[in-house]
């Protein structure tokens, strides 16, 4: 993992002018209504598999996931994904290349690259 994506990234982010991250923690006040328009707009199906490409801390995963769909995360950030809820850890996988996708699924009806 790249330093540029540890700690630091993610909780100080915006004091360091190093990201636009502070504290970065859940919320699910803005996260499930982003996840329900995002599925609304690309017309993703509760059939439909998911796939968060460059999921940081997984969650808009676990958004899908409560709204009853079949999401999975990947990140470079293995801070970011040590720090995934409970409830979407065995569904977010730290990666160092794109081939590592393989290797977690296949078959990915979606992929989402929010914020990447």
């Amino acid at each position: 993992m790249t330093a540029e994506y540890d700690q630091n990234y993610f909780e100080n982010g915006q004091d360091l002018g190093i990201s636009g991250y502070k504290n970065y923690h859940w919320m699910p006040e803005i996260t499930i209504p982003m996840a329900y328009h995002i599925v609304r707009r690309l017309g993703i199906n509760t059939t439909d598999r998911i796939l968060d490409y460059g999921c940081a801390k997984g969650f808009l995963v676990k958004a899908f996931n409560l709204l009853g769909f079949d999401a999975y995360g990947v990140d470079i950030s293995e801070y970011a994904i040590s720090q995934t809820p409970n409830d979407v850890k065995d569904k977010c996988h730290s990666i160092k290349t794109i081939d590592d996708i393989k290797s977690i699924e296949s078959n990915w009806d979606f992929c989402i690259a929010k914020d990447v």
